[in-house]
């Protein structure tokens, strides 16, 4: 296409649909191709196949130049007129297709779609669980609205916006969809890895309900950001803003008093730059994807968060985004980077924002990432959950052979902890940083799940 070949193009478009069939991206060129060409029918019946393979981009259907002819064909107006019907059945062939990688026949998978978010939910999980994750994320969609994408808050626009399948699996079909969305391998190379979002499929895969499903639906609302304004933003930005959501507090419940805090990823970068090794924000910004989540990703991920931590803290990160995604003298035309934007938005050239990012990020707090002995914790053995919670593994007695007090508020071996005083324990991360927020002695409530019953219990936090 690069050299303007068509035929050798169109050639090599039609091998590759024969080789995947199931990927709109070649049914989309060729409909670009065989524009080119002049062969403008040809280019409708492939566009139409685009779109019934996947193509969802109501955005770029309108802009690209390429397709300028085949838009004008009365077939092509009528589906964009019509692209809300578009955009149903896309969600109903996305559904059916999530639950043909579905195999686990002790689970029970129940769907909800939600018209306010434009998803749908797909989860094994308990109902109860489930509900309460959704409601965590539309505290988020809320956030969002209100502090960084504001260009989101059009309902007439949303209308346009493509739904996105959130599935919320069980640990074998989890691992069933990692094998089939990246191959055997990934069961290894994978470890540490709890789902992703892949746009192209406008689909999210969760294992648990706490950082990894809000991280991950940060990146559906980023991307109906980036889509609309026909923008890609680099890997910094967008692993940055979305790992900024996964650890936050929540105050009385307004969008704003929803607060991103410190983590084990601020923990991590504040080790990275004792050590000598903090990247400056203009290093940040410029590295390609590849070495972003391919050489050192933890320390990566961990040094984007807290530079949007710090965005944030500052109360700059409205500001910036908006100058990056708007201002034509230093937004996303001027520089893809987001330094110009960073620079205007403070008002500081970049070399000063690293002074004062450096010293900010001295001033952080660490957060408990383990209970040491000593510390204040319920007095239980906890191991990983299946995603709502960690699960009480073992209740056992002092050295005195005095009750557990966890055990005499009612707690039993095989309960899932899914809240501290109304905070969400989703994964073990969570626990140990709520628990190192108190002291022993503390009152605590416990919020629990056993089976399909959820209860709350009193505890008096106990040296570990």
């Amino acid at each position: 296409m690069e050299r303007r070949d068509w035929p050798a193009a169109e050639e090599l478009l039609r091998k590759a649909i024969v080789t995947d069939g199931s990927n709109f991206v070649f049914y989309y060129n060729l409909a670009c191709v065989q524009a080119l060409e002049g062969n403008t029918g040809a280019g409708v019946e492939s566009l139409v196949g685009a779109v019934e393979h996947g193509f969802v981009d109501l955005t770029q259907l309108r802009r690209d130049p390429q397709l300028a002819p085949v838009r004008r064909d009365p077939r092509i107006s009528r589906l964009m007129d019509s692209w809300p019907t578009v955009l149903q059945r896309h969600l109903d062939a996305n559904l059916k297709s999530a639950a043909s990688l579905l195999n686990d026949r002790s689970a029970r998978y129940e769907t909800t779609r939600d018209e306010r978010l434009r998803i749908a939910i797909m989860s094994a999980m308990d109902p109860k669980s489930t509900e309460q994750a959704r409601a965590d994320i539309e505290r988020l969609y809320d956030w969002g609205l209100a502090n960084v994408l504001t260009d989101l808050a059009d309902p007439e626009k949303s209308r346009n916006d493509a739904w996105c399948v959130v599935l919320l699996p069980t640990p074998k079909d989890f691992l069933r969809w990692l094998v089939a969305t990246y191959g055997r391998d990934a069961i290894n190379s994978f470890a540490g890895i709890g789902g992703s979002y892949i746009n192209d499929q406008k689909r999210l895969v969760a294992q648990d309900l706490g950082a990894t499903l809000r991280h991950e639906f940060f990146h559906v609302l980023h991307w109906r950001s980036m889509i609309r304004l026909a923008q890609d933003h680099p890997v910094w930005i967008q692993e940055g803003l979305c790992s900024l959501v996964e650890d936050y507090e929540i105050g009385d419940g307004k969008p704003e008093s929803l607060a991103p805090i410190p983590s084990w990823r601020s923990n991590m970068t504040k080790r990275i730059l004792t050590g000598g090794h903090l990247l400056t924000i203009k290093q940040l910004a410029a590295l390609p994807r590849e070495r972003f989540t391919g050489s050192s990703p933890l320390a990566n991920y961990a040094q984007a968060r807290t530079l949007f931590l710090y965005i944030w803290t500052r109360g700059k990160l409205k500001d910036w985004y908006t100058t990056y995604t708007t201002d034509r003298e230093h937004g996303y035309h001027a520089d893809r980077s987001g330094v110009k934007a960073l620079e205007a938005a403070f008002g500081t050239p970049v070399a000063d924002l690293d002074k004062d990012y450096r010293a900010w990020l001295r001033t952080l707090p660490i957060v408990a990432e383990q209970n040491k002995p000593g510390q204040a914790t319920l007095g239980v053995d906890v191991e990983q959950g299946d995603g709502d919670g960690p699960v009480i593994a073992d209740i056992p007695r002092d050295e005195r052979g005095h009750p557990n007090p966890a055990r005499h508020a009612g707690l039993r071996t095989g309960d899932v902890i899914t809240a501290i005083d109304g905070k969400p324990t989703r994964d073990l991360n969570e626990l140990v940083r709520l628990l190192g927020e108190h002291q022993v002695g503390d009152q605590v409530e416990v919020s629990y799940r056993r089976g399909t019953i959820h209860g709350a219990v009193k505890i008096a936090l106990v040296p570990r």
